[in-house]
């Protein structure tokens, strides 16, 4: 169960969640670690972009030289290869070489301060990190900010602000 995709930092994600309960939230960076497929574009030799669904097969797609996508999304396989205008994508599981990954995250309350609001359970795989967000009080909105860093050194400040409610 994905929360939160990471199309950019500047986005403020809303959630909200019953008092007393604890919640995993999951942040996906998966778009930012290797692009979406476009149609026409110049991609280099080694090069590794995902289909527009990245639920489509699971994988990134790594170009076998250099050239350019067709004008149309091809089918994407899980194996073998597949042509897209003048290039050869061959599959491989995420994070292909090329493709960035998470190395760490921190999950930090930003405001109020109030340690009635719980953040536990942090961690991280290659493409996501997740933590388990509890208590709270009824009524009011805490921002919280998910600090993701990749191993290409990029930083993804994720903000969130999360309401609680009385159910």
């Amino acid at each position: 169960m994905t929360d939160i995709t990471v199309t950019d930092s500047t986005t403020i994600v809303q959630l909200s969640q019953v008092v007393g309960s604890t919640r995993l939230r999951l942040i996906d960076v998966s778009g930012q670690a290797a692009p979406f497929w476009q149609p026409n574009s110049f991609v280099p030799a080694n090069g590794v972009m995902r289909p527009n669904d990245p639920g489509q097969t699971g994988y990134v797609y790594k170009a076998n030289a250099a050239g350019q996508t067709g004008e149309v999304e091809p089918a994407w396989p899980t194996t073998g290869t597949v042509v897209d205008g003048s290039i050869t994508w061959t599959p491989e599981a995420p994070p292909a070489a090329g493709a960035d990954a998470v190395t760490s995250a921190t999950w930090t309350q930003v405001n109020p301060p109030d340690a009635t609001l719980t953040i536990t359970g942090q961690a991280t795989s290659q493409l996501t990190a997740s933590a388990l967000i509890g208590g709270g009080t009824a009524g009011k909105a805490y921002s919280v900010v998910c600090a993701v860093t990749m191993t290409s050194g990029q930083v993804y400040a994720v903000p969130l602000v999360i309401t609680i409610t009385a159910n």
